[in-house]
């Protein structure tokens, strides 16, 4: 999956509450009842999963028709009632649009693999575990150039700059990305994403003329360098 698909999919995932308790929890959280006790009075277990959506954001999961997780991003162990009272009113208020990801067949795995030939998966892992419909995707990537890259972080040097992938989400809800797009790595974690053949060309033209710069740049260093030489 990449970079430009992993927040949409994860937001996909937030839902309301389900059939067997939102009318106590929603009750809840209009009266001013305690939440947690109410969670815990109606057996629904409080835990924190991996989810970059928003920061009070809820995900609900369904298990067997019940309501199995209220989970709050970023928190440990320690939930407070005010926030789990913002996490649950953005659940109710962003429903899913079914009752969750569908997964893909083995056509709808398989057959955009066949339209796209430069494919570097066998998606024999997306067939094994059973890959989400939204989450197929079909990719190559290609190599950048490794740099003296100073990262001011952790104060390591070296990494790769302009690395891109064209990657295809055929099932993807933003219909820009049903088609082979570019997704740029400018240097590390920093992108330029779902580029279309006109935009590359964009990107391209203007570093080109970036390395025009460079080239007068690098010129008056020389004359520079021979100046401060010659001062001596």
């Amino acid at each position: 999956m990449s970079i430009s698909e992993a927040s949409a999919n994860r937001q996909s995932n937030l839902g309301q509450p389900t059939p067997a308790t939102p009318a106590a929890l929603t009750a809840a959280l209009a009266d001013g009842q305690p939440l947690l006790s109410r969670a815990d009075q109606l057996g629904i277990r409080v835990t924190t999963v991996d989810i970059d959506v928003c920061d009070s954001a809820a995900l609900v999961q369904r298990d067997n028709g019940g309501l199995q997780y209220l989970a709050p991003r970023g928190q440990s162990g320690d939930y407070t009632e005010a926030f789990l009272r913002r996490a649950l009113a953005y659940a109710i208020e962003h429903p899913m649009k079914d009752d969750g990801p569908q997964r893909a067949t083995r056509a709808e795995i398989l057959d955009p693999h066949n339209r796209f030939p430069l494919c570097e998966s066998d998606h024999e892992n997306d067939l094994t575990s059973g890959e989400y419909k939204v989450d197929v995707t079909c990719y190559r990537y290609y190599d950048g150039v490794e740099l003296p890259v100073f990262f001011a972080d952790d104060k390591s040097t070296g990494g790769d700059v302009l690395r891109s992938v064209i990657d295809v989400h055929p099932y993807s809800e933003t219909a820009g990305r049903q088609l082979p797009c570019v997704n740029l790595e400018i240097i590390e974690d920093h992108w330029i994403q779902d580029l279309d053949p006109d935009g590359l060309a964009d990107v391209i033209a203007k570093l080109r003329g970036q390395l025009d710069h460079l080239d007068q740049v690098h010129a008056q260093l020389v004359q520079a360098r021979t100046g401060w030489a010659a001062s001596q």
